[in-house]
């Protein structure tokens, strides 16, 4: 399967300035590798949508309210087993939540990083 993510638009981040090819995803701790979306088409592949809130002023792994809010949002997919497997995800007790970090660069080379967490739940 595949794991969504979205990067939220801002007043301070435009979405539509991202560098895709140079995004990462790895553990906020440093546990592991880090892993690239995937890229198609064919199949899954990041596109522009608007479909989340600004999360605003939030606490990490908060859930903000969500709907589109004007502003463009980059929504990304991630191979599902390649990151249990790079991130070190197997064998962590159900339940469990991790810290995940999205770092990148926009097309002025200018770096961003962005955390968020993952609930790791039985399938």
């Amino acid at each position: 399967g595949v794991l969504t993510a979205v990067i939220v638009g801002t007043r301070d981040l435009d979405a539509t300035q991202i560098d895709v090819g140079s995004l990462r995803l790895g553990r906020a701790d440093g546990t592991g590798h880090t892993i690239a979306p995937i890229t198609g088409p064919p199949g899954p592949h990041p596109h522009l949508v608007d479909i989340c809130t600004a999360p605003g002023d939030i606490e990490p792994c908060e859930c903000p309210p969500s709907g589109p809010d004007g502003r463009t949002d980059l929504m990304l997919k991630f191979d599902s087993e390649e990151l249990a497997h790079e991130l070190g995800l197997i064998g962590l007790p159900k339940n469990s939540t991790v810290q995940l970090e999205l770092s990148g660069e926009l097309f002025d080379d200018t770096p961003f990083a962005v955390d968020d967490c993952l609930y790791l739940v039985n399938s």
